[in-house]
């Protein structure tokens, strides 16, 4: 029996967002495997067999280091990566999850907000850790290829380009394909402005700052002057976001108000059963920078409602729907015609929606922990001596730069 110890320091308990689930749902397919697992959060408690313990003990929180056997690690401060290297000079195995940057990265990459003082020491430290991580873990985890090529590049930065093989990806997972789509929910939750007949392609899980919804809303509209069944559902926008949305809805020239639905946030544990009526769901990314982040829930949530994928392209999801006919990749100039075609054959639509339900196996949380079981277990790469003086050295002069130049 190997112990595991997995650390994120969330909250456990009721309002449960990516990252908890996600590790939630590793500890539950470990435990199925035959492991023990400990997950160390902010707050929480046991869950059946998967134990809890609080990473505010320090005293606790060293034990479960030094008793686990393999440890994955979602950030963490300087004491954390102290028990690390601890636990990695001790012979144990020390994965850093560095599953997504902190949302941070978004914001300054979009230049939604303004960059303070505070968010640049934060990025500077993740930045850090990142390369601690190439240096001293046994593996750092990315999501996909574009954080694989950004650590890649660290990690070649340090003179050891046999360290990359130690950056592995590892996929969010996918819940069990709904059994049959209904539209019952969406008729009720919008209150009868959805019908049968629409074509409904849905936004699914919100709508950030650094989402660039005007490309869809202006192809939707323009489509929808021809397709008056055609309609854009967007779930879980505030009241400002919506009145924003309204107004740039009603200056395009097309007067097109009633093909767009707002509806509330939708219930976790309902979110499948309630979004299986959609036709599709759009991913869409402001300059691609958002699809590498819903790959950590939206896309995989399509697959569990069976809803066929629109997305602009990126080099993780777009070779994944081109080459298993699971919807569509496009561009901001091509989507009003490529919309126009997609909704145009309703066979394609179903065949978009059985292909994509067939790849649930290759997605599900079984198969994720399943790779993590794989890179836990893969052969060890030692960082020279040369790289670790670097990481020493190198890694506050990187820091103060970072810092300098924000």
């Amino acid at each position: 029996m190997t112990k595991w110890l997995l650390l994120y320091k969330g909250d456990f308990t009721k309002k449960l967002k990516g990252p908890e689930i996600r590790y939630i749902k590793i500890a539950e397919q470990l435990v199925v495997a035959g492991n023990d697992v400990t997950i160390a959060g902010a707050c929480g408690q046991p869950q059946g067999k998967v134990k809890f313990v609080t990473v505010h003990n320090k005293l606790t929180l060293l034990k479960a280091f030094l008793s686990a056997d393999v440890i994955m690690l979602h950030g963490g401060g300087p004491f954390i990566l102290l028990l690390a290297l601890i636990s990695r000079a001790k012979g144990k195995r020390v994965l850093l999850d560095n599953y997504a940057p902190h949302w941070l990265e978004l914001f300054t990459a979009s230049n939604m907000v303004p960059q303070k003082r505070a968010s640049a020491i934060k990025i500077a430290f993740n930045l850090f850790r990142t390369l601690f991580g190439i240096i001293v873990c046994d593996a750092v985890i990315a999501a996909n290829k574009r954080q694989q090529d950004l650590y890649r590049g660290l990690s070649a930065s340090s003179g050891n380009l046999h360290l990359i093989n130690k950056i592995k990806t590892l996929s969010y997972g996918a819940e069990p394909v709904v059994e049959s789509k209904t539209r019952s929910h969406l008729t009720r939750l919008s209150d009868n402005q959805i019908n049968d007949s629409d074509i409904l392609i849905g936004w699914i899980g919100g709508l950030w700052d650094w989402f660039d919804y005007k490309p869809i809303v202006e192809a939707i509209s323009a489509v929808a002057t021809k397709n008056e069944n055609l309609r854009l559902v967007f779930f879980g926008v505030d009241t400002h976001k919506t009145q924003e949305i309204k107004q740039y809805i009603a200056s395009l020239k097309h007067n097109t108000t009633k093909n767009f639905v707002f509806l509330p946030w939708i219930e976790y544990k309902d979110r499948l059963e309630v979004w299986s009526g959609l036709d599709a769901g759009i991913v869409w990314a402001n300059q691609s920078i958002e699809n590498d982040y819903a790959a950590r829930t939206r896309n995989y949530d399509c697959i569990s409602a069976r809803l066929p994928i629109i997305q602009n392209w990126d080099d993780h999801w777009g070779p994944i729907i081109k080459e298993h006919q699971i919807g569509i990749t496009t561009s901001e100039e091509n989507l009003k015609d490529d919309l126009t075609l997609f909704i145009s054959g309703e066979q394609q639509l179903k065949e978009y929606s059985d292909n994509i339900a067939s790849l649930y196996d290759d997605y599900s949380w079984q198969s994720v922990t399943s790779d993590l079981l794989s890179v836990a277990s893969s052969e060890r790469i030692k960082p020279s001596f040369f790289s670790i003086i670097y990481l020493i050295i190198v890694g506050p002069f990187l820091l103060l730069n970072v810092l300098l130049n924000r």
